[in-house]
């Protein structure tokens, strides 16, 4: 008997598959947001959360120029008119240059 199979004589059949169990979420608990202050820029995160979406997809939404946001930087960042018209969701695409 080789050494390859003496390994495969000791291996034994695993006595139960490994199953994933999906367990129910727990509902998160319902904080509520302070309102919204004219004279601040939000990042990504903090917008999110009024906006009931991710910090990531709000970075890439803005990026792709679907909804209204200031670059400050390299950052972008939202305010709370910004916000409320997203939340609204008449958020039209900006003007852009015409092309020459």
């Amino acid at each position: 008997m080789s050494n390859v199979d003496q390994l495969r004589a000791k291996r034994r059949p695993r006595a139960h598959p490994r199953v994933h169990i999906r367990r129910p979420t727990r509902p998160r608990k319902a904080t509520a947001l302070p309102p919204l202050r004219e004279d601040l820029l939000y990042d990504a995160e903090a917008a999110g959360r009024y906006v009931g979406r991710t910090a990531q997809w709000m970075k890439r939404a803005a990026r792709a120029g679907r909804i209204p946001a200031v670059r400050d930087g390299r950052f972008w960042k939202w305010n709370a008119p910004q916000i409320r018209q997203i939340v609204a969701g008449d958020c039209s695409p900006p003007d852009r240059r015409p092309k020459r």
